[in-house]
């Protein structure tokens, strides 16, 4: 069962569980004003037993540093509580290039991919 919760600032979040695993799939940019709208959900799937979680941001045009915090503190989280954690970002796309400039791709649990189809059509 799919779910999405939107927010006033135009970034939606579907999570989609699949058995053991979740996907948390936030479409839009990742701010100080929207990160709630990521974090609520991450926070509540790691507490509720999820043991595989990944993170989509293959659809997050923009992210400042509070959405790379988030991805930090998620990730040290999953390592302490036993969860696998995984970061799909675009390769070349404004997250991979946020992860590269801070340094921070080779340390956090980043899975590099394609651009996210639609339709038969590569977005973005």
């Amino acid at each position: 069962m799919k779910h999405e919760i939107a927010s006033p600032t135009e970034l939606r979040c579907i999570v989609e569980p699949d058995r053991e695993r979740v996907t948390v799939r936030p479409v839009g940019e990742i701010d100080l004003a929207s990160v709630g709208l990521v974090e609520r959900p991450l926070d509540e799937l790691m507490s509720t037993g999820f043991r595989v979680i990944d993170l989509d941001l293959r659809w997050v045009p923009f992210m400042d540093s509070t959405g790379l915090r988030l991805i930090i503190r998620c990730s040290q989280r999953a390592a302490e509580e036993g969860v696998e954690l995984s970061v799909d970002v675009q390769r070349g796309g404004p997250v991979h290039r946020l992860l590269e400039i801070t340094g921070t791709v080779d340390l956090l649990p980043v899975r590099l991919t394609a651009p996210p189809v639609v339709d038969g059509v590569a977005a973005g």
